[in-house]
């Protein structure tokens, strides 16, 4: 009985892929991974007028940001569940389940009205959970889970990805769900390319 590798008639250099395209490829990665974007975060319109005097901007930014966490905020299905990941009295009933309060808006840097506005989604909700069991305690973060910086300075430097559509939310969490979710997105931008 004559018995042969199967790999031996494989043709390895048929399975090569060309140094260039490789490279091409790469360099895509690479370059898209790293845009950032300076932002700010405020908790609520009238500090974003004060600071930057553009009014219909900031009204409209914060209208954003709540219409985004209607579709995007963790959802919980208990109280005590929210109040777990976020704090005594930071999360209230929606639609047979419960969600956070959110904490603010981020929007793009800039004194520029128009230029701020070209974004799409330039009124990002943003979430602060209090509660001393969170992972991400004292951190702002998306409705999705991504770090975005301190709540104590209203300047951010985030990935120009932070003003696009955020996925929906509909996921309902349990006690200390949104952590693990914050775990996953942090870990999936390390290991993304450039990140």
């Amino acid at each position: 009985m004559n018995r042969r590798k199967r790999s031996r008639f494989i043709d390895l250099r048929a399975m090569r892929k060309p140094a260039a395209l490789t490279t091409a490829i790469v360099g895509t990665f690479v370059a898209s991974g790293c845009s950032k974007q300076d932002a700010t975060w405020y908790k609520t319109a009238d500090d974003c007028i004060r600071d930057t005097e553009c009014t219909d901007f900031c009204r409209t930014a914060y209208q954003k940001a709540l219409v985004e966490s209607q579709r995007s905020a963790p959802r919980y299905r208990s109280l005590s569940a929210c109040e777990y990941d976020f704090g005594d009295k930071e999360c209230y009933p929606r639609d047979n389940r419960y969600v956070p309060a959110i904490a603010g808006f981020m929007v793009p840097e800039g004194k520029d009205c128009d230029r701020r506005s070209s974004y799409p989604y330039y009124g990002r909700a943003l979430y602060w959970p209090r509660s001393r069991y969170s992972d991400v305690n004292n951190q702002l973060v998306t409705g999705d889970g991504k770090k975005v910086g301190s709540p104590y300075s209203n300047n951010l430097s985030v990935s120009e990805s932070m003003f696009q559509k955020s996925p929906a939310s509909y996921k309902t969490l349990s006690r200390g769900g949104f952590g693990r979710t914050v775990r996953a997105a942090s870990y999936s931008s390390r290991s993304s390319w450039g990140g």
